[in-house]
């Protein structure tokens, strides 16, 4: 069986993912990762520099794009 492929809009200056199926943000609260349909209101994000990664995973924050991410890269 084939496995899942996950699409993220990822923002690498403030480390931040989307997942846009299904619509849930992932970013950290200083030291933990969290996930949330909406971002804390002191989180800005600059919808230009999104890049869109396809990732074999449901938790984006274990594969550790912010060092090798480029646009439309699957880990």
């Amino acid at each position: 069986m084939p496995q899942r492929v996950y699409t993220y809009l990822y923002y690498p200056t403030v480390n931040i993912y989307y997942d846009t199926t299904r619509k849930l943000y992932f970013f950290t609260d200083g030291e933990d990762w969290q996930e949330n349909t909406k971002l804390p209101s002191d989180f800005l994000l600059n919808k230009n520099e999104a890049v869109t990664v396809r990732l074999k995973s449901d938790k984006p924050f274990l594969a550790d794009v912010s060092r090798r991410y480029s646009a439309d890269t699957t880990w």
